[in-house]
């Protein structure tokens, strides 16, 4: 294979990459960490997270060329640290809450 049709691969990967983000992002209505939304903020400008709903692992399934990906998700469950928000937790760490746990969890 010729390196220009190996590099327009690899730009056609980050494209289908960068779809994906963007999708995972619409789909998420919620603002925690790096997913900051607007729409979802308190009124003094905090992420305003929805844990009923966002507290889990998500990933995205390929079914085949031209169709929208399956959204798989995997709830988590909180054993070692206790939820709270950015404006009630001192050290700031609040809407990191969620990769936290699952970092203690797994020994990451």
């Amino acid at each position: 294979m010729s390196q220009v049709l190996e590099y327009a691969g690899r730009v056609a990967d980050y494209l289908e990459l960068g779809e994906l983000i963007a999708l995972d992002a619409l789909e998420r209505r919620e603002s925690c960490g790096g997913h900051f939304r607007e729409e979802y903020q308190t009124p003094d400008g905090e992420a305003l997270r929805d844990d009923e709903s966002f507290t889990h692992a998500a990933a995205w399934e390929y079914v085949g060329e031209g169709a929208l990906p399956i959204r798989n998700v995997e709830p988590l469950a909180f054993e070692y640290v206790k939820r709270a928000s950015a404006a009630t937790n001192r050290t700031g760490l609040g809407t990191c809450v969620r990769r936290l746990d699952w970092a203690a969890r797994t020994g990451f």
